[in-house]
């Protein structure tokens, strides 16, 4: 389940990173500011991490980023009964949506 942030989250963090002497004491415009930096951060969906198969498949057939039991990284196709590799898939997930930062940036 996705969270919500909101200034009064971002000024609780706020006054728990620099209390002072019990008093919180923060400015509109730190929060502000620090409420523009953090919903400016990339998301991380809630399905980007490794799911082994032991514990779950994939509910979709489709292409998944699976790992295998010598810890090679692929892209495979999900049948709806197995992965198209011969070597034993130990673990999949969601292949990530694109960056969508900034286009100017380049390695």
């Amino acid at each position: 389940m996705d969270k919500a942030i909101s200034k009064a989250s971002v000024c609780e963090i706020l006054a728990d990173m620099y209390p002072t002497d019990g008093e919180k004491v923060i400015s509109v415009e730190s929060i502000d500011e620090a409420y523009d930096k953090i919903i400016k951060l990339p998301t991380i969906q809630s399905e980007q991490h490794w799911i082994p198969c032991s514990v779950k498949v994939p509910e979709v057939i489709g292409d998944y980023l699976t790992t295998t039991i010598d810890k090679g990284v692929y892209c495979d196709l999900w049948n709806g009964v197995n992965f198209n590799r011969t070597e034993l898939v130990i673990a999949w997930m969601p292949i990530p949506e694109p960056y969508e930062g900034d286009s100017d940036g380049t390695c």
